[in-house]
């Protein structure tokens, strides 16, 4: 007797929301991927550090006003091409990205249990730490 064929389903896809205003997100969104946009500023607010947690930003399109990530402490590795590519590092507990971003650019968030770490790259904009 003949298998049925089937399509392979990935049961890892990524969880994927959508973000355009301000947004708290809690330790049970962990993994999300969110496309952002902003067509006013938008404040993130991750209030919490718990090891293993992490989070993937994607601007959907172009900003029109800036974006920030806010985590109880955070250490980030940027690089920015507003015309010249730059890299952004330090530390602090807020991390912008300024308007007029390009869609695509994005920041990857990782704990440790007692911090956050970001790395990204933009486009048409730069980031802040602070």
């Amino acid at each position: 007797m003949a298998k049925i064929s089937r399509t392979p389903f990935n049961a890892s896809r990524m969880i994927t929301e959508s973000i355009s205003s301000d947004k708290t997100l809690l330790k049970k969104s962990t993994g999300n991927t969110y496309f952002v946009t902003a067509p006013t500023a938008v404040a993130i607010n991750i209030d919490y550090a718990d090891k293993g947690c992490y989070y993937k930003f994607i601007i959907k399109k172009d900003t029109e006003a800036a974006i920030t990530i806010t985590t109880p402490s955070l250490v980030g590795l940027m690089i920015s091409d507003n015309g010249s590519i730059g890299v952004i590092e330090g530390a602090g507990t807020t991390l912008t990205i300024h308007a007029n971003a390009k869609a695509g650019t994005y920041v990857d968030l990782v704990c440790d249990g007692t911090k956050w770490y970001a790395r990204g790259m933009s486009s048409g904009s730069e980031f802040g730490i602070s």
